[in-house]
């Protein structure tokens, strides 16, 4: 677009014209032309670049004064892909949020409120800034949610139900609004103390949004460079302090609430890899010794519910710990009180068995492999997971360094195993057990090997 401009001070550029030119297909004259308008347009929008905003406003602005006219779904395709270019920015100003400074019985709410937007930006928004969520959206959701906590609108009527669904509305959008810079460490303190607040609400259907959103965050932040300046060391320390405060509850709630989003555990995992070591160890080491003292109790089965969704926790948080020393001597003491268990928990000691395979040295991966031959029975709903742990142990075995007598004792021990499994009804351990024997096939060619991995099998 940028090619089209001319001097300005000689009149309209050729991209101001051509401006114009589309603005005039929405004049009245083109009523029953709409499909191949808004074809028009939405081509011009897919090819705009940040520059163009101020030129174009008005020709946005007046297209969205006819949604009214459009075939709606045809409106917001056209108008999707405007947002789907430039981001939500443009629009978000051109078109604030009026939800409550609007009368909901106004005829007009919905235009003059600027309601329309919120399943337009749901449905059309990339990933973008939070910053924008934090400019436009939440300022809005907060009002609502101070309305409605407040009782300003009267409980249990359609009007408090039409704005708890703006307000989930609001939320829902958060996950896409979650592109988190250096320049947006200030809002991190906001940021943990609004989902702290929320996580102690009994919304689960907005909590799912709220967590998605600060996963999505989180995932930005792990990826910030780390600097040493002064200010990055204070943040950093002040995240990893927010972070131990807010795992513990949402840890407890997962374990205690039945209602609790099923996301919840996502969101655990993301925040162990901001944690401190110390809280990691502390947390992890007291549900690994619970769940192993009633085992050795005989108390397991009278708290597995319980013991399993702390078994799930372990799970979630192991990728992030370091599992030195003690920690380390710990998880294989689990692992062997529960490799040959006939509970759910066997599944889960094999998950924790799949993630220390792919995070230890290689020089303990023959101890592990050991240790799965000492248990060897697996019931059912484990055997996939047990597959897992075998093609774990492979990838990180070293062919060209690896003795070959040693990778010869491994695959002879674990590839009748894995045959059988070829056959077993369950798709998901068919298709591991498959996978894993062309992966096998690929490594032993690459090494010149295809005739000793036929003679094994």
């Amino acid at each position: 677009m940028s090619s089209l401009g001319l001097d300005e001070n000689k009149g309209p550029t050729n991209f101001q014209k051509i401006v114009i030119v589309i603005s005039h297909f929405l004049s009245s004259r083109y009523d029953k032309a709409h499909a191949h308008v808004c074809g028009i347009i939405g081509a011009f929008f897919e090819h705009l670049e940040n520059s163009c905003e101020k030129d174009t406003r008005d020709l946005v602005c007046e297209f969205v004064s006819k949604r009214q006219d459009i075939p709606h779904d045809l409106w917001q395709q056209t108008l999707g892909k405007y947002i789907q270019k430039l981001g939500p920015q443009n629009i978000l100003q051109y078109f604030p949020l009026a939800l409550l400074e609007v009368d909901l019985n106004d005829e007009d709410y919905e235009e003059k409120s600027h309601s329309w937007l919120l399943p337009l930006l749901n449905r059309f928004t990339k990933v973008t800034s939070i910053k924008l969520f934090f400019d436009h959206l939440l300022p809005v959701a907060q009002k609502i949610r101070q309305g409605l906590d407040e009782k300003r609108v009267r409980p249990n009527t359609e009007a408090a139900r039409l704005y708890e669904v703006m307000y989930i509305q609001i939320w829902e959008l958060f996950p896409k609004f979650c592109r988190f810079t250096k320049e947006d460490i200030h809002i991190t303190g906001e940021l943990f103390t609004i989902t702290t607040e929320m996580a102690k609400q009994a919304n689960s259907q907005t909590l799912k949004y709220v967590f998605k959103g600060l996963e999505n965050i989180i995932g930005y932040i792990l990826k910030l460079p780390r600097f040493s300046n002064q200010e990055m060391i204070r943040w950093n320390n002040s995240i990893q302090e927010q972070a131990n405060k807010l795992s513990p509850m949402l840890c407890k709630t997962y374990i205690m609430d039945p209602n609790a989003p099923k996301n919840i555990l996502n969101l655990i995992r993301a925040l162990a890899f901001i944690c401190t070591k110390d809280y990691l160890d502390r947390i992890y080491t007291k549900n690994m010794e619970k769940i192993i003292h009633d085992k050795e109790t005989d108390k397991l089965k009278g708290n597995m519910l319980i013991r399993t969704k702390e078994t799930n926790l372990l799970v979630n948080i192991v990728e992030a710990m370091e599992l030195q020393d003690k920690v380390y001597d710990l998880t294989i003491q689990f692992l062997r009180t529960f490799m040959n268990d006939t509970t759910i928990l066997q599944k889960k000691a094999y998950k924790i068995l799949s993630i220390v395979m792919g995070k230890v040295h290689p020089s303990f991966l023959l101890n592990l492999f050991a240790l799965m031959q000492e248990f060897k029975s697996t019931s059912q709903h484990a055997k996939s997971t047990r597959l897992l742990c075998i093609e774990t142990l492979f990838e990180k075995i070293n062919f060209n360094e690896q003795a070959v007598e040693d990778i010869l004792v491994m695959v002879q021990e674990f590839l009748p195993e894995i045959l059988l499994s070829m056959k077993e009804t369950n798709h998901k351990t068919r298709k591991t057990a498959t996978d894993l024997i062309d992966s096998l096939v690929k490594k032993f060619t690459d090494k010149g090997m295809v005739e000793d991995f036929i003679s094994l099998v």
